[in-house]
């Protein structure tokens, strides 16, 4: 889990960097948003979402990776909005 959470901290701190500093309108904001993702899936290392991958790992529905994944989505739910 230590794992995911420096991957989490990793990519959310660079996502908000870019993000942030356009300063832009909320619609805009949010296609920042996925410009930057679609720059991290095109990345000759990506693999697929790390989260979404431990929690489909593990079976347990309401267990840490559940919690981890949950706790990750939810920040980028409100940013920007």
């Amino acid at each position: 889990m230590a794992v995911l959470k420096r991957i989490d901290e990793q990519y959310r701190d660079n996502m908000l960097q870019e993000v942030d500093q356009l300063e832009q309108e909320p619609k805009q904001t949010l296609l920042a948003t996925f410009d930057f993702l679609e720059g991290w899936f095109e990345e000759q290392s990506f693999c697929g979402c790390p989260f979404m991958s431990a929690a489909g790992e593990y079976g347990e529905h309401i267990g840490l990776s559940h919690c981890l994944t949950a706790a990750w989505i939810q920040p980028g739910r409100s940013h920007g909005t």
